[in-house]
């Protein structure tokens, strides 16, 4: 006899399983549970080694939204850098984390681009900072854009 749910095997004259009071049915099955017991796997799968733990994702940076999350997924790939954009834990919406996952193999090539696009950003925000300083903003001159485009500040000419 046996116990389809359980997976126990009774002796003869047993109609109900002790364990979840199921019905038994009269027949053994291929495998027993002992038999079932040597084929199966270990509850721990071993930690990869060589290439395969080089593949592994490994998190990278974790960033303020989606769009920049996508942005820096887009450039990674272009530069040939597998990359995997995911919502950090428990995060949802436009303004949520996302995490930038890379292979171990690709982390510090990955590092370096993000750190050089840093810099480049850094760089231009500085360039951007300098030029408002140096020059007014257009609408405080003499007549604006649309007058110096009009040709109304124009010096007169002299007679």
């Amino acid at each position: 006899m046996w116990c389809p749910h359980c997976q126990t095997e009774y002796e003869d004259g047993y109609t109900v399983c002790v364990k979840c009071g199921r019905a038994l049915e009269d027949y053994t099955p291929i495998l027993t549970k002992e038999e079932q017991s040597v084929l199966d796997l270990p509850d721990e799968t071993p930690e990869p080694t060589g290439r395969a733990a080089d593949a592994l994702p490994e998190l990278l940076a974790e960033v303020e939204g989606e769009a920049e999350a996508r942005a820096l997924t887009d450039r990674l790939t272009a530069l040939r850098v597998p990359c995997l954009c995911r919502p950090a834990a428990g995060e949802r919406g436009e303004a949520a984390r996302y995490q930038l996952l890379v292979p171990k193999m690709a982390v510090a090539e990955a590092r370096a681009i993000l750190e050089e696009e840093e810099q480049t950003a850094r760089r231009q925000s500085e360039q951007q900072q300098e030029a408002d300083e140096a020059e007014p903003p257009a609408a405080s001159q003499k007549g604006g854009f649309w007058a110096r485009l009009r040709g109304r500040d124009r010096k007169p000419k002299e007679k």
